[in-house]
Parts: structure tokens; C-alpha cells; sequence
């Protein structure tokens, strides 16, 4: 198990040298804007809409009752991860949508 970990970790690092020696490295500028603007824009997203979805899920619960912030609470961080993991489903396949035509001239490069 260790021995595929030690290889998976040597064959990016074989890929940046790689990269390094063919000069290929303006091709990666664009694509990472894409995939680091696209985590923060899903980021702001969950942390926009957790509190509405928290409120959505937990809407049922009395004001009154005992443990009310704590099930709001609750509801808050259960709305965010909802968010968050359908912002990940969407994230893996918007990134390669959006950064694959910038990645094609990398392929025909190399």
C-alpha cells in the first residue's frame, strides 16, 4: 500500500520536471485561475445559502421548545455541507468544461 502511495507521489514529481524541462508551464496559469475562482466562488456559495437551507430544513422546530440554537445550528451546518457536496459534484466536471480548452494546446505540445 505504502509502495503505490511513494509512486503515485514520484510520478507527479517526474510530471513537474517534466513540465520544468519542456517549458510548458504558462499553460497551467489559466486552468488553476479557473479551478482556484471556481473552489472559492462554490466556498461563498455554502456560506451564503447554508444559513437559508439550515432555516429550510429546520423551519418545523418551535421557537419555543427547549435546544432551539442548537438545532438551528445544526441546520446551519447541514445546509452548508449539502452545499458544499453538490458544489463538488459540480465542481469536477465545470473545471474540465471550462479549463479543457485551455488545456488542449498543452496536449499538442507535449
Amino acid at each position: 500500500m505504502f509502495s503505490t502511495i511513494l509512486s503515485g507521489v514520484q510520478t507527479y514529481a517526474t510530471a513537474l520536471t517534466l513540465t520544468n524541462r519542456l517549458k510548458l508551464w504558462g499553460y497551467y496559469l489559466i486552468p488553476g485561475l479557473i479551478s482556484v475562482g471556481l473552489a472559492l466562488a462554490i466556498g461563498v456559495v455554502a456560506w451564503q445559502f447554508s444559513d437559508n437551507i439550515g432555516g429550510f430544513l429546520f423551519g418545523w422546530y418551535p421557537e419555543t421548545w427547549w435546544g432551539y440554537n442548537a438545532f438551528q445550528k445544526v441546520g446551519n451546518v447541514l445546509g452548508g455541507l449539502a452545499v458544499v457536496a453538490l458544489g463538488l459534484l459540480l465542481y469536477q466536471t465545470l473545471v474540465v468544461v471550462l479549463a479543457g480548452p485551455f488545456m488542449s494546446p498543452l496536449s499538442e505540445e507535449a
